[in-house]
């Protein structure tokens, strides 16, 4: 029922989940995603449903009255952006917990928490939200991609990899 998509620091998560996304779309379900780093900090979840969409109303309940009892995806993205380690939302955290809870009494709302992996290991709320949801969680990691990747990627590109000098391969992995 949840997935946690997590990776260190600039390794493609927002690009992964961009693509999570699309592909979910695609199959009709309702999906509604946030970024908790472009959100202003609150306490209450209605607060974040009237960020989000203008209504004064958790996200979760809005998500759900779209669905209608069908299946639906609530995307957190920069679940580290509430991580006391990284020190930037930490205040936000409880709201956040609170949205996770409120999504498990839906059963065809599913959840893709996106984060740092260094925020999740470090940080002991965020440790404890994934072990809550540990029997109904997925932990998935993005990581760098292998060289032969990377020189199909310019390939297709039509840019010759063997142009590519080993320290520009690494870059781009």
């Amino acid at each position: 029922r949840s997935v946690f998509l997590v990776g260190p620091a600039g390794m493609g998560k927002t690009g992964a989940t961009g693509q999570i996304l699309r592909r979910i779309a695609q199959t009709g379900w309702p999906v509604l995603p946030s970024r908790l780093d472009r959100l202003d900090p609150t306490q209450r979840p209605a607060e974040i449903g009237r960020q989000l969409l203008g209504r004064e109303k958790s996200p979760v309940a809005i998500l759900a009255g779209l669905a209608a009892g069908g299946e639906c995806l609530l995307v957190i993205e920069q679940l580290d952006a509430v991580s006391v380690v990284s020190g930037r939302r930490p205040e936000v955290f409880d709201v956040v917990a609170s949205l996770v809870r409120e999504a498990r009494a839906h059963a065809n709302m599913r959840l893709l928490l996106v984060c740092r992996a260094f925020d999740l290991e470090n940080d002991a709320r965020l440790r404890d939200l994934r072990e809550q949801e540990k029997t109904r969680a997925t932990t998935i990691s993005v990581g760098p991609l292998d060289q032969e990747q990377v020189k199909q990627v310019v390939a297709h590109l039509d840019l010759p990899p063997e142009q590519f000098t080993p320290s520009q391969i690494e870059l781009l992995r």
